[in-house]
């Protein structure tokens, strides 16, 4: 199954929260670059933009979640098109901090699959991003 744009909203999100803290304008730009570095390691065939996921910027994830962010960053490797070292790498930070917050417990409850990922844009929240939004949230 093709990876899907909620998908790579999901997984650009989550590393927003762990991105060095920048400017509002950089930080928008580092995700968009992120979020079409993915797509494109995927052919998937869409021109990026960065939609977050708000449930992921809130200032607690749990297990669950967490387990989400696992199972779509496997989605993601297994649909490498090319030998893509910034992607690969991407994916490889990215799942020790899973791993580090999960440990070795069972979360399966709730996670949902990668077709149900494709359906999910009217269930998250979306808020609009811009940079007075951000520098109000105090993520400037």
């Amino acid at each position: 199954m093709p990876v899907h744009r909620d998908t790579i909203d999901l997984l650009v999100t989550a590393a927003y929260r762990s991105l060095p803290q920048r400017a509002p304008a950089h930080q928008l730009e580092h995700a968009d670059r992120l979020g079409q570095l993915l797509a494109d390691a995927t052919a998937t065939p869409i021109n990026y933009t960065w939609q977050p996921v708000a449930e992921l910027l809130t200032t607690s994830w749990n297990d669950t979640l967490v387990a989400q962010l696992e199972r779509s960053r496997l989605h993601l490797i297994e649909n490498l098109t090319h030998d893509n070292p910034e992607a690969q790498a991407f994916c490889s930070t990215l799942g020790a901090a899973i791993r580090t917050r999960l440990g070795r417990r069972d979360t399966e409850t709730g996670i949902l699959t990668a077709h149900d990922l494709a359906h999910t844009q009217h269930i998250w929240h979306r808020p609009e991003l811009t940079l007075v939004a951000l520098a109000a949230e105090g993520l400037s």
